[in-house]
């Protein structure tokens, strides 16, 4: 059991077990999701018996990726392995949870965690931080180029903030005029209407009033279309939220106030709030195509993020 348990000294369990650790760090098979904040690194352990034996293993996401958000990266999933010393290249991939299996003296069950998603666009990311994780090792220089825009010799330990400055610049305006994604044809961009929750009946377990759909009003009291709908969905989020960091600096929190999943959908009541105002949202986001439900939540979070953002900057105009 590697999660939710006490973390057992190698030395106790070899004391008391007929097993060898030889194997306890961090991934570096992987790269974590990168992110203003980046995913957390997995660890990897590798548990060799010394003779037969029976093992029981229960872990997750083997299948279900580790979601960024707010312009984060996705992380990585899990992986058991189980291979005999003798033979170290054949190699058993084994399921999530399995019970009782047997295995032989010189048997190697070896655990790979996964890896978080990032949080916030990782071209903000500092590029000190990113240098840091070069040269502790949970970076390639490779990752920090790509991923994160920042240009790192290895050798002389330092960024090139030059070489840093003019590749972000260009990531940031390569992301800017690319075109929208489209969804992948199997995954609806708007579910049915006859298959979603209400708005309306949607109400939170902390009190809310229940959620509607405001329309945006001009001063002379006519309705005028949503931001969101008038085309600032095309906009990356990232962009959406550098015009709020704008205006509002980090005076400003979101959070999940409520989600709740359907068979078809998954939807997000969230909650901006900036500078003494407190905006809320609802998204929905359509299951289909196998997207799992972190999938369906971090779109679903990500839109309602969208939502109160438009919200709030046109309401201060």
């Amino acid at each position: 059991l590697m999660a939710n348990t006490r973390n057992n000294p190698i030395e106790d369990l070899a004391m008391h077990l007929p097993m060898i650790c030889d194997r306890y760090e961090l991934r570096d098979d992987v790269m974590p999701g990168a992110g203003r904040s980046r995913g957390g690194i997995g660890v990897v352990k590798a548990q060799r018996v010394l003779t037969d034996a029976f093992i029981t293993h229960e872990n997750e996401r083997h299948f279900d990726v580790p979601w960024g958000i707010f312009g984060g990266k996705p992380g990585q999933v899990g992986k058991v392995e189980i291979y005999n010393v003798g033979h170290p290249s054949d190699v058993k991939h084994m399921p999530a949870k399995f019970s009782g299996l047997r295995v032989a003296a010189g048997d190697v069950h070896v655990f790979y965690a996964p890896c978080g998603g990032g949080f916030g666009d990782p071209l903000e990311r500092p590029a000190t931080q990113v240098l840091d994780d070069v040269l502790d090792g949970f970076c390639t220089a490779e990752h920090a180029r790509v991923a994160y825009g920042v240009i790192v010799d290895p050798v002389v330990e330092k960024v090139d903030e030059t070489a840093t400055k003019t590749l972000r610049e260009r990531m940031r305006a390569g992301a800017a005029s690319a075109p929208p994604l489209s969804p992948p044809a199997e995954v609806p961009a708007a579910p049915s209407p006859r298959h979603l929750p209400e708005p309306s009946r949607l109400t939170s377990r902390s009190g809310l009033s229940p959620l509607r759909e405001r329309p945006l009003r001009s001063a002379t009291g006519t309705d005028i279309p949503s931001p969101v709908a008038a085309g600032h969905r095309d906009r990356p989020l990232t962009e959406v939220i550098r015009g709020l960091r704008a205006a509002y600096g980090e005076a400003w929190s979101f959070e999940v106030l409520e989600h709740n999943t359907t068979t078809e959908a998954v939807e997000v009541i969230g909650q901006l709030r900036a500078n003494g105002t407190s905006v809320r949202e609802s998204a929905v986001a359509g299951r289909g195509g196998g997207a799992s439900r972190g999938e369906l939540l971090q779109r679903a979070a990500d839109e309602s993020l969208r939502k109160c953002i438009e919200t709030l900057m046109h309401d201060q105009r």
